[in-house]
Order: structure tokens, then sequence, then C-alpha cells
């Protein structure tokens, strides 16, 4: 039987062993020298190891699992420091309990309304229907990135590292639930990372001056990038609550607002259906008097 693979299990342990020095032959086996590389913050060198390792042995999960790590490193994130903390965001701490104090006043008015899509008997024109979806979208993705702010940001240079990281992890033969877990994990890294540097432009999202310079088919962009990741890790999360984790299974309650924001997105998108991206833009513009 295969032994489950645990994240940070197979960290401590391949670097204990590589701390033992060289086996018989003289030659240190791949993934412990690359975990003892990874260790020293030469993860480019370690990723070389791992591919030319798995190239030889492509079934080998342990060695995917490092080499995502290596790829992740050379992203500027260092997921088993970060790991712990993670489990603490993930687990126990609700959207609800991040944005709600104690004194906040419960008759606010909730950012959504009523979280209703209009219908095309319900609106004037398609305009209406199309900015009132909009304001829904963009309040759901100002949830999101209350959640998301939390997290460390990757520059837009190193996403294809993330994306290589990704599918080492997604080409696990029999993933472990930790594997699922790091998989949501870096889902959320660059949901963070590409909302802010794609979508908010640094700027106030959903103000005027954001309004202003709206562009419409990035924005329409960066809904189909949330949306593909958040059913990924809603999918993750019911994958690694039937390996055994509990707390994926009871987790599902704390992402919600990803599958409200990604409902919002396609009802965005089913009212801008047949305009083009020059309408939309010159329909926020005119709402928000851009001149």
């Amino acid at each position: 039987m295969r032994r489950p693979i645990s994240l940070l299990l197979i960290a401590t342990t391949l670097a204990a062993l590589a701390g033992c020095g060289k086996t018989r032959t003289g030659t240190i086996p791949p993934k412990e020298e690359a975990v003892t590389l990874m260790d020293r913050s030469q993860n480019a060198k370690a990723a070389r190891i791992l591919e030319a390792d798995l190239r030889e042995n492509p079934d080998d999960d342990e060695a995917r699992l490092l080499l995502a790590s290596a790829y992740m490193g050379l992203a500027g994130i260092d997921v088993y420091r970060i790991f712990d903390a993670f489990q603490d965001l993930l687990f126990k701490r609700s959207l609800k309990d991040q944005i709600i104090s104690p004194k906040s006043d419960p008759n606010a008015k909730n950012p959504l309304g009523n979280g209703k899509i209009p219908t095309k008997d319900e609106v004037k024109s398609q305009a209406e229907g199309t900015m009132i979806a909009l304001d829904k979208s963009v309040s759901s993705l100002q949830l999101a990135l209350l959640y998301l702010d939390r997290f460390p940001q990757i520059p837009a240079g190193n996403w294809p590292l993330v994306e290589a990281a990704l599918a080492q992890l997604e080409s696990m033969r029999d993933p472990a639930s930790d594997t699922f877990t790091y998989r949501i994990l870096i889902r959320l890294i660059y949901l963070k990372s590409y909302l802010v540097e794609k979508v908010m432009r640094n700027e106030q999202f959903g103000s005027r001056e954001w309004a202003c310079g709206f562009d419409a088919r990035n924005f329409d962009e960066g809904l189909a990038f949330f949306t593909r990741h958040a059913l990924a890790i809603d999918d993750e999360l019911g994958q690694g609550a039937a390996k055994g984790a509990k707390a994926l299974g009871k987790a599902h309650k704390n992402f919600g607002f990803l599958a409200d924001a990604a409902n919002y997105a396609d009802g965005f998108g089913e009212w801008s259906q047949g305009l083009t991206f020059s309408e939309v833009e010159n329909f926020v513009k005119a709402r928000f008097n851009c001149n």
C-alpha cells in the first residue's frame, strides 16, 4: 500500500536523510539532494534535478510534490514556511469572522443587496441589467479580496512558475489530502496576485477612478480566470474531503464567497452577451459621468 504523502513529513524526512551524508555508493538520491538545495534556496538547481528524475521515474508523486515546491520557491513563495499559518486561515477563520466585528451594525446594508441578478423583465434595458450585474460582480470580488489580502503576492513575471507548480500537483497519480490543501493554497495566492495586478490595477477597486479607466476586455479575462480557479478550489475541497480530510469538508462553508463571485461573473457575462467591449465601457463611463 502506498503511504500517504504529507507535505511537512516529506520535507522533514528527506531533509533529515540528506543531512546524514552520502549513501554507500557515494551518490545522494535525487530527492534528498533536491531538498538540501531547496533548504539553501537553490531552487533552480533543485528543479533541474527533480525534472531529470521525473523523466526517468514519471510516476513518482513525491518528486512531483517537491518539484512543485521548487517552482514555487523560484516564484518567491516558500510554501512550507506558511503552511501552518495557511491551515489556520483556511480551517479556523471564516470570511465573516474577518469582516464583521462584534461592533458592526447588524442592520448595515449588504454590499450585494439581495444578491439577485435581475431578469430581462425586471429592467428597462440591457444597459441597466449589465450595470446591475457588474455591480454585483465587483462587490463579490471585493469580498473575495478581503479574504485573499492575507496571502502573499507573486509578480506577473513569475506566474508561469505557478502554473508549472499546479501542473505538477495535478499530474500526481495518487494525491493525498495534503496535496489538495497545497493546490488550494497555491490557487489562492495566484488569485490574489492576478486580481490585484490585472483587475484592480493598483487603484481602489470599484471606485470612480477605476470605473473611468474600465477595460472591459481585461475585466472579462479576469472574471474567466477567477471562475476557473474558484471552481477548481471547490472541486479540490471535495476531493480532499473524500480522501479523509474532514477539515477540507468543513472548510467548504468558508469558501462560499468564491462560488458566489463565480455566479455573479456568469450573470455579468450573460447580460453583456452580444455587446462589444467598447459598448460595455461606454455604459460604465456614462454611469460615472466620465468625461
